[in-house]
């Protein structure tokens, strides 16, 4: 990793909005991993599913950034 981008990182990650996110990457992490050790016992499955779930909320939050960003009539509208 350049230093340029370490920076960025390590000030994102200080930032209110990047402990924010930190917080519920690794909640979901945590809380994918569990279910799934406690239910098949084997670390390496467990793992890998906690990178994906922290993986799908990545997407998530990508997809919301756009939608909002776009100014997408559709999020603020209430689903009936």
């Amino acid at each position: 990793m350049s230093a340029k981008r370490k920076a960025t990182y390590q000030a994102w990650a200080q930032s209110e909005k990047g402990q924010v996110a930190l917080k519920s990457y690794q909640r979901a992490y945590h809380k994918a991993y569990y279910k799934v050790f406690m239910s098949s016992g084997d670390r390496q499955l467990a793992r890998i599913a906690g990178q994906q779930a922290g993986a799908l909320l990545r997407v998530s939050d990508k997809t919301k950034k756009n939608e909002h960003e776009s100014g997408s009539v559709t999020s603020v509208l209430p689903a009936f």
